[in-house]
């Protein structure tokens, strides 16, 4: 590729081409929906740094495998994020 006729083609003012593509983990929130109405009292999130989750299926395992679990109300991992947040009733687990 000629080097000089690929610049010619690019606008190298257009402020986009800094921006990165993916927020930064410390903005991104991944939400849980709500508690079911059904299920009373106190319910606290946990967040959990993950290592190694490259794809859909491990995550998708994991979240199988700890909503499974008797008090969780929720999971969600986030593989760009590294993390699994958890909603949870303390009184049934910790």
């Amino acid at each position: 590729i000629d080097l000089q006729l690929w610049r010619k083609g690019m606008d190298l003012e257009d402020k986009n081409l800094h921006k990165p593509l993916l927020p930064s983990s410390d903005t991104v929130v991944v939400p849980l929906p709500e508690a079911s109405p059904k299920k009373s009292g106190i319910i606290k999130n946990a967040v959990f740094k993950i290592r190694g989750i490259e794809c859909a299926t491990c995550a998708s395992s994991i979240e199988s495998s700890v909503r499974n679990l008797p008090g969780i109300i929720n999971v969600a991992v986030s593989i760009l994020q590294g993390q699994v947040l958890v909603r949870y009733t303390p009184e049934i687990i910790n």
